[in-house]
């Protein structure tokens, strides 16, 4: 990447496909894994495939904070991106981050 991480919520992604009351931002899923595929050969999208270990994390996530399993997941697979680069990030946006 060209120095700059920035972390999605794949829900807010999501919502462009699926169909919900509101604007209609229906694609279908070839356009959604190709546009996907796309922003990841620019560079400006970073895959974090689903492993063992993260979904291992993620359910530790959801027991000790009783937190949805998709944002432990999101949480979870945060983790493994440069987190100070994150945590900055947040910062910047005003939330009360904290980096441990």
């Amino acid at each position: 990447m060209s120095g700059q991480i920035i972390y999605l919520d794949s829900s807010a992604i999501v919502k462009r496909y699926i169909n919900e009351p509101g604007p209609e931002y229906i694609i279908d899923k070839a356009d959604f894994i190709s546009e996907t595929l796309r922003m990841h050969k620019l560079n400006v999208l970073i895959l974090v495939h689903l492993r063992a270990d993260i979904l291992k994390q993620a359910w530790k996530i959801v027991e000790r904070h009783h937190v949805y399993q998709a944002d432990a997941l999101q949480i979870a697979s945060a983790k493994i991106v440069n987190t100070s680069i994150l945590h900055g990030i947040a910062l910047e946006e005003g939330l009360n981050s904290k980096l441990i």
